[in-house]
């Protein structure tokens, strides 16, 4: 194999496929990426049996072959180059990297025929999405899901259509993030994507030239397809909490309060959290109030005051001051609006006029 390619493109691809390659020691040949010189196109391949991807960039082909990259390590050997092109051939297990100052050999691995081909998908369900709209999606709830993977079905990103709607779902037991995309299916869609691959897929997918997405789905596999990348991923094949019942639509206390100046009281109040991270929000219609604020014996304590449009009734209720946090990365508008029904049981927390993302947040126990 030897091919003339951009020394730029190849490294930063072969940065975001190594974090794709599997480690297993019983499986040494996955640590390596797959790649692939066929007319004036490279196809680099890699997979961790679990997620797998395959991207498809334009070289100039003197000999079509085939070879296994040690990613990392040919990555890293690309960063301090600094010409434009490089020429990057192979033979038996050794690869060459060749510029007109440069002379580089690296180890490979023997033998490519048993590197695994990604996933086909013969019967399916495929839709077809902006990219940016899918990874909107993805991105306004993930944060959400959980972080082990003793649950699978929380430990993931659940989305699936109606007669009007995309949702994205995640939800770790304590919090859950629920965001509508506008769109039309004949076909009744749902996946549950493991949260690993999840964070991958967006990875791959943002920030790129990809305008277009095809997705396909069956009952334990999801094919993502662009105009130069597939990436498949493995689903959860459980049944995902029926969890639209768990979110109230009426409140005895809601409160409309400026974005800019709660996001200023939870900056300061973090300060003076203990390791519990609670922190303490206090309602008060009657003065149009809203008090934050935490105490830590070593550090001492703080309450601030700012203004809110109040309807109901006085209560006193305590968050997790992370899961607060994150919920304005998933927030547009000037201002948000909190659902409250009691100290014990969740709030609602939204977007001013903004229907499209619910955020369910359970409160802790002093």
């Amino acid at each position: 194999m030897k091919i003339e390619c951009v020394k730029e493109k190849i490294k930063n691809i072969l940065s975001l496929l190594d974090r794709i390659t599997g480690k297993q020691l019983s499986l040494p040949i996955l640590s390596f990426v797959y790649c692939e010189a066929k007319k004036n196109t490279l196809i680099l391949r890699a997979t961790n049996l679990d997620l797998g991807v395959e991207i498809q960039i334009p070289t100039k082909t003197t000999q079509e072959g085939s070879c296994l990259l040690p990613a990392q390590l040919i990555s890293n050997t690309l960063s301090p180059i600094s010409f434009e092109n490089i020429i990057l051939s192979s033979e038996n297990d050794q690869i060459f990297i060749t510029t007109p100052k440069h002379n580089i050999i690296v180890k490979g691995f023997v033998g490519t025929d048993d590197f695994p081909e990604l996933p086909k998908i013969e019967k399916g369900v495929t839709l077809e999405i902006q990219t940016k709209q899918f990874i909107n999606g993805m991105k306004s709830v993930l944060y959400a899901a959980a972080p082990t993977e003793i649950k699978p079905e929380i430990a993931s990103v659940y989305f699936y259509t109606t007669k009007e709607h995309l949702i994205f779902v995640s939800t770790d037991g304590f919090r859950l993030a629920e965001k509508k995309i506008l769109f039309t299916s004949l076909d009744e869609i749902q996946a549950i994507i493991p949260y690993k691959n999840a964070l991958e897929i967006i990875r791959l997918l943002d920030n790129t030239e990809y305008d277009q997405l095809s997705i396909t789905i069956t009952t334990t596999q999801c094919i993502f397809h662009s105009s130069s990348i597939t990436i498949s991923s493995r689903l959860i094949t459980g049944v995902y909490p029926d969890y639209p019942q768990l979110i109230p639509h009426s409140f005895l206390t809601e409160v409309s309060v400026s974005k800019e100046e709660i996001l200023s009281a939870l900056k300061v109040t973090n300060l003076f959290c203990d390791s519990s991270n609670q922190i303490m929000i206090s309602i008060h219609p009657t003065d149009s109030l809203v008090e934050i604020g935490a105490r830590n014996s070593s550090i001492g304590e703080n309450i601030i005051t700012i203004d809110g449009t109040i309807k109901g009734e006085d209560i006193d209720v305590f968050y997790n001051i992370r899961y607060l946090n994150e919920f304005f990365q998933s927030i547009t508008t000037p201002r948000v609006v909190f659902g409250f029904n009691s100290k014990t049981k969740p709030g609602v927390l939204k977007g001013e006029g903004d229907t499209t993302f619910t955020y369910l947040v359970m409160p802790v126990n002093r």
